[in-house]
């Protein structure tokens, strides 16, 4: 599975590294040590301020990224365990399977494949404290009398 071209809006990267009074708490590292302090310095991220508002209450493709991704979604390794003909189980399966194993992209959040507000269709590829998608592993037996 996978999707190419698609771009996200990383809000939460907007909010950790825009510098403001509502945000001084929350900076990364990055952001900070490339930070806008004085002529000839970075001027990537912005300059720390005293200012309440993130980037002054604009819209800015500071915070869009490349949410193209590849993702192995489903995998299932099966084997049918030989059995001897006179017992009373037919048939024996051992499984296990793996869901979300692997996800290859460049986009810096958790994940590419977002929605800020599950409820809604009209926001996808916006990233604002979305829950990532949970990689989950099971196993087990299907047995056949």
């Amino acid at each position: 599975m996978g999707n190419m071209g698609q771009k996200v809006a990383n809000l939460n990267r907007a909010y950790l590294n825009a510098m403001t009074l509502l945000t001084n708490s929350n900076i990364s590292k990055e952001a900070w040590d490339h930070r806008w302090h004085g002529e000839g310095t970075s001027n990537y991220y912005p300059a720390p301020t005293a200012n309440g508002l993130v980037f002054n209450q604009r819209v800015s493709d500071f915070y869009i990224e490349d949410g193209s991704f590849i993702r192995i979604k489903n995998v299932t390794l099966s084997y049918l365990v030989p059995l001897p003909k006179r017992i009373l189980i037919n048939s024996c399966k051992a499984f296990v399977t793996a869901t979300n194993l692997y996800t290859l992209t460049k986009y810096k959040g958790y994940d590419p494949e977002v929605s800020a507000f599950a409820s809604s269709s009209l926001t996808p590829g916006c990233d604002f404290g979305t829950i990532p998608q949970y990689k989950t592993f099971s196993a087990g037996l299907n047995i056949g009398f």
